[in-house]
């Protein structure tokens, strides 16, 4: 687990982040304006699951970090040497290891260019909702293979993960988001999106819903997205 949250937080390498694990998963994080901050942000997401965790950092934790932590009995990943490198190493080793971890280098090596993914509807995300939708997508590439992540401002609002009935997990989401959700990013990485989904997420105020499988062949899913003024962004990688 505390490599997971190591090869999160290489993804933000240069930007202060914090990540919560526990029990084998993801189960929170964000950015910050320092590592204290990202910390609060990723705490705050759901307390209780806090305790007993797991939580690793992009930048050294200051002192207020330390004390918090250690009342919530979180254990703390040893970041050694630079993350931006962590990431080359994990892919390298992969290449010339043969029992190497194959899936997580795959997964350091996929990249979200926000200039080459395609908005596939009429309706177009705010550059803070596509910022929301890319901090999403990165964190839900080490989540199980199908999930649903929301965020908002760059922390997790909602996470489930690991059922195959995605309409629910979007449904229970939606429903711990509150009114948290509204104009907020919605990262889906299953195959299936539905019209329920996207009712869902219009009744919810979602602004963009960020999609990991291929090309959407409904184009009425398209058209019931813009009714909704609900942009969808397709990314063509799949996580």
């Amino acid at each position: 687990m505390e490599n997971t949250v190591k090869n999160i937080l290489s993804e933000f390498y240069d930007v202060p982040a914090c990540v919560f694990a526990k029990d084998g998963l993801v189960i929170a994080a964000a950015l910050g304006q320092n590592a204290y901050d990202a910390y609060i942000k990723a705490f705050d997401y759901n307390p209780a699951d806090m305790f007993d965790g797991t939580v690793g950092f992009s930048t050294a934790p200051d002192e207020k970090c330390q004390k918090h932590i250690k009342a919530c009995k979180a254990k703390l990943v040893e970041i050694k040497g630079d993350l931006k490198d962590h990431k080359k190493n994990v892919i390298n080793n992969a290449l010339s290891d043969d029992n190497a971890d194959t899936e997580n280098a795959r997964k350091l090596s996929l990249t979200l260019d926000k200039n080459k993914f395609k908005v596939a509807t009429k309706t177009v995300p705010t550059s803070e909702q596509i910022e929301d939708a890319i901090f999403a997508w990165k964190v839900s590439k080490y989540l199980e293979r199908e999930s649903i992540l929301i965020a908002k401002d760059f922390k997790t609002v909602a996470l489930f993960q690991g059922t195959n009935d995605v309409e629910e997990m979007v449904e229970k989401a939606l429903d711990f988001g509150c009114e948290n959700t509204k104009n907020s990013a919605l990262c889906i990485s299953t195959d299936e999106l539905t019209p329920h989904i996207i009712h869902a997420c219009a009744q919810a105020r979602v602004g963009v819903l960020i999609y990991s499988g291929g090309n959407i062949q409904n184009t009425e899913l398209v058209k019931l997205a813009d009714k909704y003024s609900l942009a969808i962004l397709i990314t063509g990688i799949r996580i």
